[in-house]
This record gives C-alpha cells, sequence and structure tokens, in this order.
C-alpha cells in the first residue's frame, strides 16, 4: 500500500540534494566573496524548478509499475 508514497519519498530525496548543490556550488561563493549575506529571494528560483521533483517520481512510478506491483487491486 505504501508504495506511492515511496515515490514521492524519493524524488524529494533526489530534489532536494540537486537543490542544496546547487546552492552550495553558487550562493555561498558569493555571500563569502561579496562578505554579506544574500538575499533570500535569489534562492527561490532554483527552488522553483527544485518543486517538480516528487511529481516527476509520482509520474514515473505511475508509468513503469503494474497492477500486481502496487498492491492497489487485490482479489
Amino acid at each position: 500500500m505504501g508504495a506511492v508514497f515511496l515515490a514521492i519519498v524519493v524524488g524529494t530525496i533526489i530534489s532536494f540534494v540537486i537543490y542544496n548543490i546547487y546552492i552550495h556550488k553558487t550562493h555561498f561563493p558569493k555571500s563569502v566573496f561579496w562578505k554579506a549575506p544574500i538575499k533570500p529571494e535569489t534562492v527561490l528560483i532554483p527552488a522553483l524548478f527544485a518543486c517538480f521533483g516528487p511529481s516527476i517520481e509520482l509520474f514515473l512510478f505511475g508509468w513503469a509499475a503494474r497492477l500486481k506491483s502496487t498492491g492497489s487491486c487485490r482479489r
């Protein structure tokens, strides 16, 4: 029964890792170089792309799943 939620967890973890790597590689060096904090609004634009990770993983799960493997229809 929980296989669908597993796809959401995997998508969230993948999105979280990619987003944090991007922020660490791009925004953190800018704040160290300028010796000033960056505006919080600048990290929202990459977050808009990262928020689609869970829904993409859920779509891939639904596309690749068989009826017997999801456990949604028991006989």
